[in-house]
């Protein structure tokens, strides 16, 4: 997808640029019950803060903007370090894994069955080389070098542990044999309840694309993406514009000898400037029947020109009439959790997650924007999204599907 900058007073096409989408894209419920809760005191601490500060309607604005997306960062990040803490701390061991399946584990923990049961197989290979090297002596059983108390905090080892106490008459290679087999039919069991585990999704894919990598076609490539496509859930479409026609000239077909229209192909930085341009002449096309355009509008206006009301008056009545608690009140339950952010980076699901105390404050600040009509200059930036249809040529800017992210969630 294919992503510019336009100004709406028609400046020349912004910097090219990805467009991330709202913080609330990262919050569970959680965390959400925790921003709604915090909100309130974190903007209130900072309207106090400013206190002394004479600030602009839209500077307001721009403040609440920021310290709701501020606090919700802060709240997802304390929510992801805790999932690493509840993930590595003292009963559940670094290596992922429950607790009694931790002892020397590698990595970050598996997530699907089939992976822990993989894991689970694997540490008890390395439980069993570990016992081996044990002389099974009782007095240097927890003092080798095993991760603090090493395989003895395995269940099944701790109990065989607690047996062995109870036997002193044992020697010592009886004692490390009853251990090896403890490990050995650990491991077994574990090798038989992966074996018969389900494949996953991952795995199958895996198949897939060796089915498509072993033949012989030339549109390997795309059903490669087209597969990856359908795993992660993605609609056909999207794609960036790195490349797109521009003009062409007549040349002699070196196999027919016929003429035909050879296109000219911009790539590279140029695509900005090129995309602006046939931009430019699209948008020159006058499409609509004007006349009847301002026919319609010469209806909608008064018999009589006094009667038309002076911009004071005309916008206190669009204030009193359109800009009512319950308008917006309206408008902030339409406002969806993970959307991409306009120019000015508000999520309105956070304005939605926001007590009342937040909300009515919002309204507030945007009744007072029209009233006094000084409008946040970001409001005149609107982002334009290139999107492309599935199974046309990406080339075709023409063909592609636009877009666009308004300000204030729009």
């Amino acid at each position: 997808m294919y992503i510019i900058s336009v100004n709406a007073h028609h400046q020349a096409p912004g910097p090219r640029e990805f467009r991330e989408r709202g913080v609330s894209t990262f919050m569970d419920r959680e965390v959400e019950e925790k921003f709604t809760k915090t909100v309130q005191e974190v903007f209130d601490d900072e309207v106090e803060a400013d206190a002394e500060k004479e600030l602009s309607a839209s500077e307001r604005l721009e403040r609440l903007t920021r310290v709701l997306t501020r606090h919700a960062r802060a709240a997802v990040a304390t929510r992801r370090a805790k999932g690493d803490d509840e993930a590595g701390g003292e009963e559940r061991p670094a290596g992922g894994g429950e607790a009694s399946e931790g002892a020397g584990g590698r990595g970050p923990p598996p997530k699907s069955k089939r992976e822990r049961l993989r894991w689970k197989v694997a540490k008890w290979f390395r439980i069993r080389h570990e016992v081996k090297k044990w002389s099974g002596t009782m007095s240097d059983g927890y003092r080798r070098e095993w991760e603090g108390e090493g395989f003895w905090r395995e269940p099944n080892l701790a109990q065989l542990w607690k047996a062995l106490e109870a036997q002193p008459q044992l020697a010592n290679r009886e004692r490390r044999a009853r251990a090896l087999a403890v490990c050995e039919r650990e491991r077994r069991d574990a090798e038989q309840e992966f074996l018969l585990c389900p494949r996953t999704g991952g795995e199958k894919l895996t198949e897939v694309m060796q089915e498509v990598a072993t033949e012989n076609s030339g549109n390997n490539a795309r059903r490669v993406f087209e597969i990856l496509n359908k795993e992660m859930g993605r609609r056909a479409g999207g794609g960036e514009l790195v490349a797109m026609y521009e003009g062409g000239e007549w040349v002699t077909c070196q196999t027919t000898g016929e003429q035909v229209w050879q296109r000219h192909v911009v790539r590279g930085d140029e695509v900005r400037d090129a995309a602006a341009r046939r931009g430019k002449e699209i948008n020159a096309r006058r499409e609509a029947d004007m006349a009847a355009v301002e026919a319609l509008l010469a209806m909608t206006k008064p018999a009589r020109a006094e009667a038309q009301p002076p911009g004071v008056e005309g916008t206190g009545r669009l204030v009193a009439n359109a800009l009512t608690w319950s308008a917006c009140e309206a408008a902030i339950r339409k406002f969806k959790k993970g959307k991409a952010i306009g120019s000015d980076k508000l999520d309105g699901y956070l304005i939605r997650l926001s007590p009342r105390g937040v909300q009515r404050e919002y309204w507030r600040l945007l009744q007072e924007i029209v009233r006094e009509e000084q409008y946040p200059k970001v409001w005149n930036d609107w982002i334009a999204m290139m999107a492309m249809k599935p199974g046309e040529d990406p080339k075709e800017l023409e063909r592609r599907r636009d877009l666009w992210l308004q300000p204030q969630h729009l």
